[in-house]
């Protein structure tokens, strides 16, 4: 178990908040790579996955487990995760899990709030702060901090 966890696709952390977007296949009731209860080996050989019905709900990290990749694989990052706020997952689910936090990630299954912006999405919030700054909903100096803060990752640096 870890307590931290620094990936590609952000930094995870126990207690830190994730959202659980929607199902990757649209064409599917069920979630692909979110299980119902905590992850364990008996759960991971008849899995429960959750419904599209709880699709949207904030939830927050309570276990991190990583799993030593088999040769030429990659390793396998396991999340248990609690619902953020009152109330269960729909009916008494109370906990739930990805057996692959990365294909959960990058399948859009779960959205990690803290994720760290890609060029694209820093052009995008540059472009609407310029709009904002010609509209005078935004000062100068509040568009030049932005732009002073987006320029790296615009640029790779």
């Amino acid at each position: 178990e870890v307590e931290n966890l620094i990936t590609d696709l952000g930094t995870f952390k126990k207690g830190e908040k994730l959202t659980i977007n929607k199902p990757s296949d649209p064409n599917l009731q069920e979630f692909s790579f979110i299980m119902t209860g905590k992850f364990s080996v008996m759960n991971s050989m008849a899995p429960v996955y959750l419904l599209r019905s709880q699709s949207n709900m904030p939830a927050i990290i309570s276990k991190i487990r990583v799993y030593k990749p088999a040769m030429g694989q990659q390793a396998t990052i396991v999340v248990d995760m609690v619902k953020d706020g009152s109330g269960n997952f729909g009916g008494i689910i109370k906990n739930v899990n990805t057996f692959d936090l990365i294909r959960a990630i990058s399948t859009g299954e779960i959205i990690n709030p803290n994720a760290p912006l890609t060029r694209e999405q820093a052009i995008a919030k540059l472009k609407e702060a310029k709009d904002l700054l010609e509209l005078d909903m935004m000062s100068q100096e509040e568009f030049n901090s932005m732009r002073e803060e987006l320029t790296p990752i615009i640029r790779g640096n």
